[in-house]
């Protein structure tokens, strides 16, 4: 349990290598923070301001992993709130995030696809610390959502070529008794879904480019 006090592995694992010089960071959040919810940015900001100010070098490059698609015990609604607090950590200076959940294991927490892990971050660090900007880096992230009648008018960032999900690819439903249209039409490089007034999203198995 002592792991787990307030400092503890930072003492022991972190402290120890401060005196030596650092490029960047890449940061695997363990499953134990799951259930945080949107205290998680609070936790996650703490973390990144504390080493920079510990290592003196300036705000050196900090790439993490979003939290990956699973079947996690206790509050569903808790796991998606904590997935957008680490999408909103990406407002603090030169972060990036890696995100998982098609290349996850589900319901198995731990991705086996390690290499694929690896591959994203590595194309945050080559475009954003190596400057290799003509890579895309990043998958899609929400940017805004329009109610239009009785749609919801979606917008991501990162798009790269369009938005597009393989036949094989099963999104995790949070709510089981709610999924998108397949066959939602593009517009405006978005997506126009169905209204859900519930604040979920379910999958959309079929959805194409």
């Amino acid at each position: 349990e002592g792991g787990f006090l307030g400092g503890g592995r930072f003492n022991a694992m972190v402290r120890p290598a401060i005196p030596y010089g650092i490029r960047g960071v890449i940061w695997y959040q363990g499953e134990s923070n799951v259930d945080n919810g949107l205290v998680y940015r609070d936790k996650m900001t703490t973390l990144i301001t504390g080493w920079r100010q510990a290592w003196k070098q300036g705000e050196f490059p900090f790439y993490f992993v979003q939290l990956t698609a699973a079947h996690y015990s206790g509050d569903a609604e808790q796991v998606a709130f904590t997935w957008e607090a680490q999408r909103t950590t990406l407002a603090v200076a030169n972060t990036g995030m890696a995100v998982t959940h098609d290349i996850s294991t589900y319901p198995d927490c731990h991705a086996t696809d390690k290499q694929g892990v690896g591959r994203r971050l590595a194309l945050w660090a080559l475009a954003n610390t190596y400057g290799r900007q003509q890579l895309v880096y990043s998958g899609p992230l929400y940017r805004s959502m329009t109610i239009e009648g009785d749609k919801v008018r979606i917008k991501f960032d990162h798009i790269g070529g369009g938005l597009a999900a393989p036949a094989s690819y099963n999104a995790v439903v949070m709510a089981p008794d709610v999924t998108l249209a397949a066959g939602a039409a593009a517009v405006d490089r978005g997506y126009v879904f169905p209204n859900i007034t519930d604040g979920f999203l379910g999958s959309a198995p079929d959805m194409g480019a």
